[in-house]
């Protein structure tokens, strides 16, 4: 089992930060994605060949936590920039060559401060073999 910290290296460029709430935010109103489903398949975050899941700002932490635990070998994981505040664990399945990958750093905000579920860890990987 091999838990990833509160902010995950720095070549994926997502953060997790120190603030309050306990689902992902983004005001639809001003976000770029405003007109696109939560969860699709299409972004241009999204290179290489596996299949994208792509996530909007407006995703639900339950939505964005079912893209975790669903992934399959060889998926990309896109979170479009905003900030996305969870009060669960975030676990991916025990798919291999996961990618996940956010819009930028200080971009895409992983915020798991209101975390009450899943102890220290705001990812969680078990038995996943090449995580970037």
């Amino acid at each position: 089992m091999a838990p990833i910290d509160r902010a995950l290296p720095g070549a994926i460029a997502l953060l997790a930060v120190a603030c309050s709430g306990g689902t992902s935010s983004s005001s639809p109103s001003t976000s770029p994605d405003a007109g696109t489903p939560p969860i699709s398949s299409s972004s241009p975050l999204c290179k290489g060949s596996g299949r994208c899941v792509a996530i909007s700002a407006r995703a639900t932490e339950t939505e964005i936590s079912g893209a975790f635990a669903q992934v399959k070998d060889g998926y990309t994981l896109a979170l479009a920039a905003g900030t996305y505040q969870f009060s669960n664990q975030l676990a991916l399945g025990t798919a291999n060559n996961v990618t996940v990958v956010g819009a930028g750093e200080g971009k895409t905000i992983l915020d798991f401060h209101g975390q009450k579920v899943g102890g220290d860890d705001g990812l969680f990987a078990q038995s996943v073999k090449g995580l970037t």
